[in-house]
């Protein structure tokens, strides 16, 4: 039986281990550098994921107990003055754009605003006593012979081997630093300053505190992401080359539509006791030169990573998760197209992200301006909103990898 090692935690490694583990695949060992999960900011999880996660055995009715409901985005730019609404169900979407009165949210699809600490534990709890093994060290170096990386080196010298190796590590995974893969972009590399209110007031009557808000002034952004009943995150989102500070963070929250949610809220931290402390993050985009190297996979991030303008980076995760799966599967039943099927794995990662970079390019540069993004990316509204909620835009499509939509590839293996 093939080993299987996954370095560094997160839902698109939890989810891969599911699928390996349903497919009696589990001799898994999980490489951790520090003990998982912990906190992260939060993020959306899409409708479409949540089908997904009932086939690895999780009610998605958890989530009505746990997350806030989030039926999508509305943006405005500051130019125009003008809001721009695109929610998951197009009858929402309407009705919001028309001002019709809306009753029953319920009744429209939606997805939900997670804490990944928590989101990440629900997905380990079934699994991680039972099947997998996790080691908590930090991987030093690689032992690479004939073209296959054959070991693991931790800080403390022990050595690990394994059959295939996916690399979950995000900006800091090893094979790229040490074969120089990764490239960064030196156009999207932005900073934020952020901090959380509680006791706040909804921007919208309409969506209550389901969505979140994304507001352009001049030469950044403000980002309003409810993550409960009482407390909702706020950013500023600006270019790295740019110096702002806590003081500009209130100054310019002052001139937002923002403001009058969270002017009487208290700035509370991440557990939500008052404090008069904001928090720092960056997130540099970057790309690598290879999504495959034989035996060792890069997965989702640790391939590409662009600005999350979109706040569905934990769903294109899993969904990346399955694809890798499906992947691992389908070659397992088909050694000598080994090579081309991981061929077409790179090509998809890679034209994924250039449909991506291109719509954040075009955000970027002409974020003043609704009109002149849509014209100049040629993406509508619903173009839009079909890249984060439809996942079928290559799952259907790909020749080689037709018999993904039926069991009968599942059955055979076990």
């Amino acid at each position: 039986m093939k080993k299987y090692i996954i370095i560094w935690g997160g839902p698109a490694w939890a989810t891969l281990g599911n699928f390996l583990i349903k497919n009696w695949i589990r001799n898994v060992t999980i490489i951790e550098k520090e003990k998982f999960p912990r906190h992260h900011i939060w993020e959306s999880i899409q409708p479409d994921i949540l089908d997904f996660l009932e086939k690895i055995w999780i009610d998605k009715n958890i989530f009505n107990k746990i997350f806030p409901k989030k039926y999508w985005a509305i943006y405005k730019w500051w130019k125009y003055n003008y809001k721009w609404s695109v929610l998951y169900s197009k009858e929402l979407d309407d009705k919001w754009s028309n001002n019709e009165e809306i009753f029953d949210l319920d009744q429209y699809e939606h997805g939900y605003n997670v804490d990944r600490s928590i989101f990440d534990k629900i997905l380990l709890d079934d699994f991680i006593n039972n099947w997998w093994k996790i080691i908590y060290n930090e991987v030093k170096d690689l032992v690479i012979n004939n073209n296959l990386i054959k070991k693991i080196i931790f800080s403390n010298w022990e050595e690990l081997s394994w059959d295939i190796f996916i690399d979950a590590s995000w900006q800091n995974s090893i094979i790229s630093y040490k074969l120089k893969l990764k490239i960064y972009d030196k156009f999207l590399r932005n900073s934020s300053i952020y901090g959380y209110y509680k006791w706040y007031k909804s921007i919208d009557n309409k969506l209550k505190k389901y969505f979140q808000y994304i507001e352009n002034i001049w030469d950044c952004w403000y980002w309003w992401i409810p993550t409960s009943e009482e407390i909702v995150s706020v950013w500023i989102v600006f270019n790295s080359s740019r110096k702002y500070n806590d003081k500009d963070f209130f100054y310019k929250l002052k001139n937002t539509e923002i403001y009058s949610s969270i002017n009487e809220a208290d700035l509370v931290d991440y557990n939500g006791n008052k404090t008069t402390k904001l928090n720092y993050i960056w997130d540099w985009s970057f790309l690598s030169k290879k999504a495959y190297w034989n035996n060792w996979y890069l997965l989702w991030d640790s391939f590409w990573f662009v600005d999350p303008i979109l706040s569905g980076w934990v769903s294109f995760a899993m969904e990346k998760a399955i694809f890798l799966w499906r992947l691992l599967i389908l070659i397992e039943k088909n050694l000598n197209k080994k090579n081309l099927i991981n061929k077409k794995y790179e090509l998809v990662y890679k034209n994924d992200v250039l449909k991506y970079l291109k719509m954040a390019y075009l955000w970027y540069e002409n974020w003043n301006s609704k009109e002149k993004w849509i014209e100049e990316s040629g993406w509508s509204k619903r173009n839009f909103i079909n890249f984060i909620s439809g996942w079928e835009r290559f799952l259907n499509k790909s020749k080689i990898f037709q018999d993904w939509q039926n069991d009968r590839i599942l059955k055979n293996l076990i």
